[in-house]
């Protein structure tokens, strides 16, 4: 047999065992996976997952577009979700992926199954790169230790068990497989390696965030190899070609958009990408100058250029064209920063600090084993081990800030562990027989003493290299072999018993060890999904909100998304207020149910109680005026919900919903009733009672209580008699005389009222009729201020410089009031006198403010209230700098809500329009002019103008519609074909209704004068044919280029105009001789 045949021979068995170790490895990471299967059942875990299987199940439905486009109304409400352009989309494209291959080959899997497996599936690649990535690194014997690491480290398990269908679940693979094909391109400067590596690093970023990770450790990689000296082509190749096509291909990803190019968390990436066109020119001349030109280049240049850069970064972060880092990154250099600024990040259990027992619970001998892998890569120091040495070492650091982010350490340290064992079993394990029979062949022709004395210097150098004896090495081999076995016994326990129990399903056991499942959650979204209308609105604390729409299919207030902490906060107010501040912000976001989870009674840790003051800081955050956490202890300091708890605590919603009837309870046969098993106290309020809110269903362990907001019936309305606004103050003598014979007369408490305008009155049908009404219908007396802005009626607005002197009415005893008579004028208004008095017998309702200040109610000059869908979304795009012609031309903006409104019915159009109306005036707004303009066709622009013009009698808002069909242009249109549309067939339609009394209210008309819209000749044309219409010229111009928009308005006598840019202010001198009001709107 030849030596080739041998090694050719050797070579296959290699390859084989190879093959055969990363197959069981992949084998036993599966199967290790699927103790939550075997026990319970093929089942969705934790609260995230289910948002994604939810997402996923659409999107397979409906197709990817359809997905992206998806307008989520179950969450979120009344905002609602863009889920296309708010989520990682990698894990809901890779699970449609490969049901439609399976659905294809016709084997037809339900995608909730597919959804489960994934992760533990995933789970064997990840092990396979991690082969290849250490293999690269140090060896494949090395490769094959980290791999089978992996495949069971419960570090990496607690995120991949079947039915964690999380981003991490594939996230770790993509991230493994793209550090890989950094090494590979980094040690080859191959530009087809480093293509790949982007193309994995696109993958990535589309399956989770933490992408952020890679795009800062990479070019610490490399700005490290600079510093160190190690600059090479290969160095500049490698990195130069990943970071152009990483940034382009990450850009595509729509949740992440512009974020590479505007956000300070990518920046470093791209001045490594700076540094290395320096460095590479530096390199370039060093042979081409003398060394004092080139030091002198070298240092001046760089100082400057370096300079340059930082001077250049902070003036586009404050310019607003690169957004500064986030709290988030922060929170990861400063632990206490979240609790003080994003309290939302830390009440999240997994972004607390990393305790020492979770590191040697999630990485067991590893842990202790990587820092000796780590020091052979430093002794052993080459380009791709500076890059596994930089990975460690930040891992480490911030695996030690966030528990999470054990996620991220596992693999670095499976990796140097591997490297670890490896090394130290080859050195250990050496086949000294050979060696020797080698020796020993090539003596048997030496018999001279010279080859003897050889051979003994020989056994001396190998036996002062190895440096300890046979048996030492034996019981050191024995012992790393013991250890192996104890971390596969761990690894094994842990997933089987911490990290396998789906979340929705509960297990306890009993003396004799029979399991009790406690299947709460799931029979509470059962009862809801059967029990409560379709369209029913649910409130709960965030955590619950994806579980809730997931299997309860009903629509939700807040989740886990926690994008917008107003919302979350609104809710964590409902839930710390007393009863009744809790019911009318329930019923501000109309909900239905209130859903609270209460551990008391089965002693679970992880209830609503437990995590109240985390609401209570949250809601504090953004109302602190209204909710103070210190009102929630005890005199004592303690927090506590016992005897000693504060009286805020005691009658808060959370405390009501989670006690009410539980002091009746007994939960063990010698305990107290409302003995509360989880805190280990008797509560300290049983006698609770609910005043708005009944309940509607408790499960069978009290685990999951479900409340109904009351519809109450005795309810204030405002109604077409009833049209004063709340006003804090005490009743007048007169009014309580009246008070059994006057149902309109209500007396509410707020500090601050307005009054509508006169002409508003008399339209709302206040009665004429003598002989049933009082000669006057409304005294407001006690106030203090009266804005009137002009005394004299023949004047109807200021201008100019008589803009500062708005005329007030004060009174320092608060003797000034307001007289109403029945026409709806104010027939007086000035000081209380002996003659007003005389007529309060002639008075339908008196009300008292004691120190109240009436104002003219505003005025909303620009609204366009009448549209369907939500924008959200496109916050997103916007922080990440897109202007507004960038999210027009990316499909949002106005277009995104034409489409809404087209698709929407005209009744649905009217009914949110008219919750809107109330909002306003519920603000103080009695005049509003609403455009139209969200429907560029003839049919959804009349249907607008309708809305508007039919608008409830009983809303006392006064409207001045205006026609804005010139908004935009929409797809597959031009602005010739626009103009024409208008011109000739919607204005004259308009015409016609307003002939016919459909459309009382549209009085104007307007039109987005602007570059790439309606340009000035076009804009004259339809505002020309409006004003011959009988409409008042309106105009949007120079908002975003000046192309002369503002003269040629200026030159039809607008009532309106909007220029938006500072920058334009001289244009206002063109309409300063007009009789017109400009809307100047904050830059966005």
């Amino acid at each position: 047999m030849t030596l080739a045949t041998v090694k050719n021979s050797r070579l296959g068995a290699t390859t084989l065992l190879t093959f055969v170790i990363l197959a069981l490895a992949w084998f036993v990471g599966f199967a290790s996976r699927l103790f939550a299967i075997v026990r319970f059942e093929s089942i969705i875990h934790e609260f995230d997952p289910w948002f994604n299987y939810r997402a996923t199940h659409h999107m397979v439905q409906h197709g990817f577009y359809n997905f992206l486009n998806w307008f989520d109304e179950r969450a979120w409400y009344p905002l609602g979700r863009i889920v296309g352009g708010t989520v990682y989309p990698g894990l809901m494209v890779t699970s449609g992926l490969i049901h439609w291959i399976l659905d294809s080959l016709n084997f037809h899997v339900h995608i909730r199954e597919i959804c489960v497996f994934l992760a533990p599936t995933f789970s064997g690649l990840t092990a396979i790169a991690t082969y290849f990535l250490t293999k690269e690194l140090w060896s494949p014997g090395a490769g094959l230790f980290a791999a089978c690491f992996i495949a069971i480290s419960p570090g990496y398990t607690s995120r991949s068990v079947a039915g964690s269908y999380d981003n991490e679940g594939i996230a770790i693979f993509a991230l493994q497989f793209t550090y890989f094909l950094w090494v590979k391109s980094l040690k080859t400067g191959s530009i087809m390696w480093a293509a790949l590596c982007a193309l994995s690093y696109f993958y990535m970023v589309s399956a989770w965030g933490g992408y952020v990770f890679i795009i800062n450790l990479i070019p610490l990689h490399a700005l490290a190899l600079i510093i160190m000296g190690r600059y090479s082509s290969r160095l500049f190749v490698s990195y130069t070609s990943f970071y152009c096509l990483a940034t382009i291909l990450s850009m595509q990803v729509p949740f992440v958009g512009f974020q590479p190019v505007r956000t300070s968390e990518h920046m470093p990436a791209f001045g490594i990408f700076g540094l290395l066109q320096i460095v590479a020119l530096m390199h370039y001349a060093r042979n081409r100058i003398t060394r004092q030109q080139f030091m002198t280049l070298f240092v001046g240049g760089l100082t400057v250029l370096g300079g340059l850069a930082v001077v250049v970064y902070f003036a586009l972060v404050w310019g607003g064209y690169v957004a500064p880092f986030s709290g988030r990154f922060y929170s990861l250099w400063d632990t206490g920063y979240a609790k003080i600024h994003i309290p939302i990040i830390a009440s999240v259990s997994e972004h607390q600090p990393t305790t020492w027992v979770s590191f040697f619970f999630d990485l067991h001998i590893t842990a202790a084993v990587f820092p000796v892998g780590l020091w052979y890569c430093i002794k052993k120091v080459n380009d791709e081990r500076v890059f596994i040495i930089l990975y460690a070492v930040s891992a480490v650091y911030f695996a030690g800030v966030m528990v999470r982010l054990m996620l991220t350490l596992t693999p670095a340290v499976c990796v140097l562990a591997g490297i670890g064992f490896s090394y130290t079993f080859e050195r250990y394990l050496k086949d000294e027989e050979k060696n020797g029979s080698g020796a020993g062949s090539k003596d048997e022709k030496m018999y001279d003493k010279a080859a003897k004395n050889a051979k003994s210097k020989t056994t001396t150098t190998e036996g002062e290299e190895n440096g300890v004896s046979v048996n030492v090495r034996t019981v050191i081999a024995v012992l790393l072999l013991i250890f192996l076995l104890m971390f596969v016994v761990h690894a094994t326990y842990v997933t089987s018993n911490a990290y396998s129990h789906p979340s929705v399903v509960l297990q306890s056991s009993t003396q004799n060890g029979d399991r009790i499942i406690m299947d709460d959650f799931r029979e509470a979204y059962h009862w809801l999904r059967e029990n409560t209308a379709d369209d029913a609105r649910i409130m709960s604390w965030w955590d619950y909100g994806y579980q809730i729409a997931g299997m309860a299919n009903r629509t939700t207030l807040v989740d886990n998304n926690t994008w917008n902490n107003s919302h979350i906060a609104l809710v964590g107010k409902a839930m710390s207020s007393n009863e009744s501040a809790a019911y009318e912000i329930m019923t501000e976001l109309d909900v239905d149910y209130i859903l609270v989870i209460f551990g008391g009674v089965i002693g679970y840790s992880g209830d609503d109680i437990n995590k109240f003051l985390w609401m209570v800081r949250i809601a504090q955050g953004e109302h602190p005026k209204d909710i103070r956490e210190d009102n929630y202890f005890s005199a004592s300091g303690e927090y506590t919900t016992g005897a000693a708890a504060s009286e805020t605590m005691l009658n808060c919603l959370m405390y009501k919903m989670s006690y009410y009837r539980f002091g009746e309870t007994r939960v063990g046969y010698n305990q107290a009733g409302g003995f509360d098993r989880t805190r280990g106290y008797v509560i300290g309020k049983k006698d609770i009672t609910l005043e708005y809110i009944e309940e509607a269903y408790t499960t069978e362990n009290w685990l999951v209580r479900i409340y109904k907001r009351k519809k109450l019936p005795n309810r204030p309305s405002l109604k077409n008699a009833d049209v004063t606004i709340p006003i804090k103050g005490k009743k007048s003598q007169q009014a309580k005389k009246q008070e059994g014979s006057n149902p309109t007369s209500r007396h509410c408490h707020q500090s601050l009222i307005y009054f509508f305008a006169a002409k508003k009155f008399a339209e709302m049908g206040f009665s004429t009729n003598k002989d049933c009404m009082p000669e006057f219908q409304l005294l407001i007396t006690g106030l203090k201020q009266i804005v009137q802005i002009v005394d004299n009626s023949d004047q109807q607005f200021l201008k100019g410089g008589e803009m500062k002197n708005i005329k007030i009415l004060e009174s320092k005893n608060n003797n000034l009031c307001i007289l109403v008579d029945n026409s709806g004028k104010f027939s007086y208004v000035g000081e209380f006198s002996e003659e007003i008095q005389k007529k309060k017998e002639d008075i339908g309702e008196v009300i008292e403010t004691c120190g109240g200040i009436a104002i003219p109610g505003f005025v909303d000059g620009h609204s366009h209230p009448v549209f369907a869908g939500d924008r959200v979304h496109e916050f997103a795009m916007k922080l990440a700098g897109a202007s507004y012609m960038d999210v027009q031309n990316a499909g949002g903006g106005i277009m995104f809500t034409t489409t809404r409104t087209r698709e929407a019915k005209e009744e649905d159009l009217k009914r949110d329009f008219e919750k809107i109306a109330w909002k306003m005036l519920k603000n103080g707004t009695t005049t509003l002019e609403a455009k139209s303009g969200y429907g560029l066709d003839i049919e959804t622009e009349l249907k607008m103008l309708r809305v508007l013009s039919n608008i409830s009698p009983q809303i006392p808002l006064e409207i001045s519609a205006t026609f804005c069909g010139a908004h935009a242009i929409p797809k597959g249109s031009t602005e010739i074909q626009q103009t024409r549309m208008i011109c000739d067939e919607l204005l004259p339609k308009i015409e016609h209704e307003k002939m016919a009394g459909n459309l009382g209210n549209v009085e104007n008309i307007d039109v987005f004068c602007e570059k790439g819209v309606f340009e000035v000749a076009t804009s004259r044309e339809i505002l020309q044919r409006g004003k011959e219409a009988g409409l008042a010229v309106n105009f949007h111009a120079e908002e975003l280029v000046y192309i002369g928009g503002v003269e040629m308005g200026a030159k039809l006598g607008p009532n309106g105009a909007r220029p938006v840019d500072k920058k334009k202010a001289f244009l206002i001198l063109y309409l300063c001789p007009m009789e017109s009001y400009m809307t100047l709107l904050p830059k966005l």
